[in-house]
């Protein structure tokens, strides 16, 4: 009788073990556990709202600042968990960054880089006859998201068409400290700028949303794609008076050469004040400030009516480095206009050699997310030119998905009265005076 109790008791142990088993492994397979976001990804912010207009001012943090915290995040109250799909990817990214801040040196290196890859890009987009204008700022600052987790030929290509430096992590804390310089309000003038991820049905790595998050501070959503797409945002805002306007009583019907060929009656405004001039052999080039003296306008003018596709062939060979200008009392007869272009970049960025990061097989960004390409690259662009001063806004959408979806030119002396005329054809920039970082770029044919 006791051993028949002792043997009971063991048969009873044994199967209570079983159900405790049985318990925990069904709550595991029938009950999966809810997913959890990681501290990484959690610091991240999701506006769940889609940017269609420019975003507000996104300053770039120092490097003693530590991360940046986007401005979304802070208007929108305590960030947000991401959906798990959003949690970690498949993928090795690593970016070797100097540890020190940059010198003044290295940035004006970068953005003389950034100009070239500026003039060569006006130099290849576009009929010759028509009118072109676009941020290269933009879409250089939308391309530096996205270079990081490049490789193989494909990183090699887009750092050589877009003018990047070597070692190519050195280009981040720069741009971190440029795009610190540039943004904010200066006494006239205000140039604002943002940045932003929506992902639509993958998981991005936690490293690289945390590399971009301390080096371009996006704000990041959840795409309304189907399929597996990636959009990359970076949008630019600049506003500014000038520090001599235009009399609007002063402006009155003159001729404009539409593509150094026809005259038609515009709108022109007059202004006669004391601005910088500069003479080349076929161009002559004013400096039109802004107020606050952070920003300016150049106009570069073609001294022959048909002459612009003569001065875009010459700035790309070198952006200008340095113009010799000479303050003279000058009389400008410059057209109000305002231009607006959305424009696929894809031709043009292929014609000048980034082509492996188009083929949906071969494209080499594992990094970010495996089998992922660049489907296609649009900047819409806004710039309005007027008696009072300026506006202009860029917004470059770099879509990607997984497969299935010159010379330095020299300038003479200047005469001591001249008047500058546009009415032809030219080209413009709107550039930061202290770098000469060029931010907003276009050759006018047509008004």
């Amino acid at each position: 009788m006791k051993q028949l109790s002792i043997l009971l008791i063991l048969v009873v142990g044994i199967f209570g073990c079983k159900k405790s088993e049985e318990k925990s492994a069904g709550g595991t397979s029938d009950h999966p556990k809810k997913s959890t976001v990681s501290p990484m990804d959690n610091t991240l912010t999701q506006t769940g709202k889609p940017v269609m207009t420019v975003a507000p001012v996104m300053k770039p943090a120092s490097v003693s600042q530590g991360p940046a915290v986007p401005p979304a995040a802070m208007a929108n109250g305590p960030a947000k968990p991401l959906s798990p799909m959003h949690q970690g990817a498949p993928g090795v990214f690593k970016v070797s960054v100097p540890k020190k801040a940059p010198t003044r040196g290295q940035i004006m290196k970068f953005v003389q880089h950034n100009n070239l890859f500026a003039m060569r890009y006006l130099r290849g987009s576009g009929k010759k006859d028509e009118n072109v204008v676009f941020s290269p700022f933009s879409l250089r600052w939308a391309f530096s998201m996205i270079y990081p987790g490049a490789g193989g030929i494909t990183s090699s290509e887009i750092k050589r068409v877009l003018e990047f430096l070597s070692p190519g992590g050195a280009i981040h804390p720069i741009n971190r400290s440029l795009g610190k310089f540039l943004t904010g309000k200066h006494a006239g003038a205000t140039f604002t700028m943002g940045s932003q991820l929506k992902i639509s049905n993958m998981t991005l790595g936690p490293a690289y949303l945390a590399f971009l998050k301390k080096f371009y501070g996006p704000t990041v959503s959840d795409g309304k794609n189907a399929r597996q797409v990636l959009d990359v945002i970076s949008q630019v805002h600049f506003t500014g008076k000038w520090a001599q306007g235009f009399d609007p009583l002063a402006t009155m019907d003159r001729p404009f050469y539409v593509k150094g060929t026809s005259p038609r009656q515009v709108r022109t405004m007059m202004a006669t004040s004391r601005f910088k001039l500069a003479q080349a052999g076929n161009f002559d080039a004013l400096i039109l400030p802004y107020k606050g003296g952070k920003f300016e306008m150049v106009i570069l003018l073609p001294k022959k009516r048909d002459g612009v596709d003569q001065l875009v062939d010459a700035l790309q060979k070198k952006t200008v480095g340095s113009l010799s200008f000479v303050t003279s009392r000058v009389r400008v007869l410059l057209p109000r206009f305002t231009i607006s272009q959305s424009v696929a970049c894809d031709a043009t960025l292929q014609k000048m050699g980034v082509r492996k990061a188009y083929d949906e097989r071969d494209a080499e960004f594992n990094a970010i997310y495996p089998g992922l390409y660049i489907q296609k690259v649009i900047q819409e662009v806004k710039v309005q030119v007027e008696e009072k001063g300026t506006r202009a806004q860029a917004k470059t959408t770099i879509r990607m998905a997984t497969m299935g979806v010159g010379d330095m030119i020299g300038f003479g002396p200047m005469p001591r009265v001249i008047l500058f005329k546009v009415d032809h054809p030219f080209v413009f920039m709107i550039r930061d005076t202290k770098y000469h970082s060029v931010l907003f770029l276009g050759r006018i044919t047509t008004l």
